[in-house]
């Protein structure tokens, strides 16, 4: 009897090793799959950039004003998942990044914040309120973010949080950072930036070397920023942005990589379209 249940034990344990290495193939084949379509699209957004020469017009591309809050929101919403506390750490990080400077002509450098709503993106509403708060904060309230022209953190992150209550978006406070922690968090960020030319393509490859992020996540985010910093036109990045973001909603990835994905450009959208650097 006890050779027989010895027996049944082993299938089971071989049955069990079977179907978890048959699940991590199917992963594996999804992640690949995933990451082949995005390098489509990349590759064919920056075959249609060559020989294209930016507007005499367009402003310089000027990472300083916009990676900031990306990387910021990026890092805080890799350690606690709230997309709430990632907001609002992006946005304060915008606004003491850019605090010595001339908000956007009307609020929105780019094109008008509703009209570039990826509305198949479960969390384009992380970049949208990203970009309203900025519009609403730096022009009709800063003198409640800049008092006496100097950026204020509790005034900031208690102008983001009442704004995303009053969108019922809920915000752990728990998660809740002091102004000493942002200030120490924030001249970490702004190093780990210098010291990578202020390209995110090189940052996420940190976050991987860091166990922050995973392989895949790093190649679709690598990809992606490399899209953005040779773009040369505001629109067609638009567009390249909204086209990975649903190729990354409609594939098999797990629900946790789509999140951070889809949260990270929808911030980077809005973001860029508000700065507009092109």
């Amino acid at each position: 009897m006890k050779k027989y249940i010895n027996i049944v034990s082993i299938v089971t344990f071989i049955l069990l090793i079977s179907s978890c290495s048959e699940e991590i193939t199917k992963e594996i084949s999804a992640e690949n799959k995933a990451i082949e379509e995005i390098s489509k699209i990349t590759n064919d957004f920056l075959a249609s950039l060559e020989g294209k020469i930016p507007s005499p017009n367009s402003k310089a591309f000027e990472p300083n004003d916009f990676i900031p809050d990306i990387e910021a929101g990026l890092e805080e919403y890799m350690k606690n998942g709230d997309v709430g506390q990632a907001v609002s750490v992006g946005i304060a990080a915008s606004q003491k990044a850019t605090s010595g400077q001339v908000c956007p002509a009307n609020g929105n450098g780019g094109n008008p914040i509703g009209s570039v709503i990826n509305a198949a993106n479960p969390l384009d509403y992380a970049g949208r309120y990203h970009a309203e708060v900025l519009e609403d904060a730096l022009i009709i309230h800063r003198n409640q973010i800049y008092p006496n022209g100097v950026f204020n953190f509790t005034n900031a992150i208690n102008f983001t949080h009442n704004y995303l209550a009053s969108n019922n978006i809920y915000v752990n406070s728990t998660n809740a950072m002091t102004e000493s922690e942002f200030n120490a968090f924030y001249a970490n960020m702004i190093s780990l930036l210098q010291n990578n030319d202020y390209k995110m393509s090189k940052v996420v490859r940190i976050h991987e070397n860091e166990g922050r992020i995973s392989s895949t996540e790093r190649q679709i985010l690598e990809m992606y920023f490399l899209a953005q910093e040779s773009s040369n036109t505001l629109n067609g990045y638009i567009q390249y942005s909204i086209q990975t973001e649903n190729s990354i909603l409609n594939s098999n990835l797990s629900s946790k990589s789509k999140d951070l994905l889809l949260f990270t450009m929808a911030t980077a959208r809005h973001d860029i379209n508000f700065w507009n650097p092109y």
